[in-house]
């Protein structure tokens, strides 16, 4: 059995637990950090996922700072919020209540989705750390999704640029979940779990992200 270098384990840990921070006591600050480290790309990364929900109602996993649950609205969506941060949630209804007013807020896992059996039609995380591909994260998923309703996941994106400070973003990136090295085994867990699973790589001149499409399977 292959084991991870401890030095490997313990850089990956560091940077959670910094992550954490980040989404939690410094939530404040998370719009600049993730501008920061993705060249200001960030919030064009997160609104990318808009063409693959379909629809009207979404739960949206680990909404953050809020950004594309006010898209969705705007163009129309239900939207239903679930995150495990009561920081980001505070931050979401309290500075953006007039953007929300429509919407639902929750505090809570994705692994205890507090929603009934078939309520959505589309559920959507962007850069959601690895609790996404947790099995009983995904049997939530399916069961709260409609037959042949979505999950649509922007796990990573990275920096392509040739550009001198692109280093050093690219390796910041990584404290804050914003990009890692893609391993198709991350599917492997969304197909066991009863799901028709795509993904499409997609591409410019000084970036590039990853979007998984699943689809539930009709019994």
């Amino acid at each position: 059995m292959h084991k991870i270098p401890i030095h490997q384990r313990v850089s990956k840990s560091f940077f959670r637990f910094l992550f954490k921070l980040l989404y939690t006591h410094f939530a404040w600050s998370y719009d600049w950090v993730a501008a920061f480290v993705s060249l200001g790309k960030w919030n064009t990364w997160v609104l990318s996922v808009l063409p693959y929900l379909k629809g009207e109602s979404i739960l949206e996993l680990g909404f953050g700072p809020g950004h594309l649950m006010h898209e969705m609205q705007k163009k129309g969506y239900h939207v239903v919020g679930l995150d495990a941060s009561w920081q980001m949630c505070r931050r979401v209804s309290t500075v953006n209540d007039k953007k929300f007013e429509n919407g639902v807020i929750v505090n809570g896992y994705a692994q205890y989705v507090p929603f009934s059996n078939k309520s959505f039609e589309n559920i959507v995380a962007t850069f959601p750390s690895d609790y996404i591909f947790n099995q009983a994260t995904l049997s939530e998923i399916h069961r709260v999704l409609i037959p042949g309703g979505s999950l649509v996941v922007l796990p990573y994106a990275w920096i392509s640029s040739p550009r001198w400070f692109c280093p050093a973003s690219s390796f910041l990136s990584k404290l804050s979940n914003f990009s890692s090295d893609w391993n198709s085994q991350y599917l492997t867990p969304i197909i066991q779990s009863g799901f028709e699973v795509n993904t499409e790589l997609i591409k410019n001149d000084s970036s590039s992200i990853v979007i998984i499409v699943a689809h539930k399977l009709i019994d």
